[in-house]
């Protein structure tokens, strides 16, 4: 018999910071093994992530102290 596995919905989050935060933010997407979508550092950073739907309110909600802006 085969087993299959659920695999979980995942969203797309593109945040933008100061680069004198960039230890922090990694360290929590790193928590959340976000896989990286896109990324740009220059002083203001973007990057764009995805993660799983369960997870992405959480991580919101622990990114943003130190974020510029954030889209969903």
């Amino acid at each position: 018999m085969q087993r299959r596995l659920k695999k979980k919905e995942q969203v797309i989050i593109t945040i933008s910071f100061e680069y004198e935060k960039m230890n922090e933010v990694m360290k929590i997407l790193k928590s959340f093994s976000a896989d990286f979508v896109s990324q740009d550092f220059q002083s203001l950073c973007s990057m764009s992530f995805q993660v799983t739907k369960d997870d992405s309110e959480n991580l919101v909600t622990q990114l943003s102290p130190f974020l510029k802006s954030i889209d969903l």
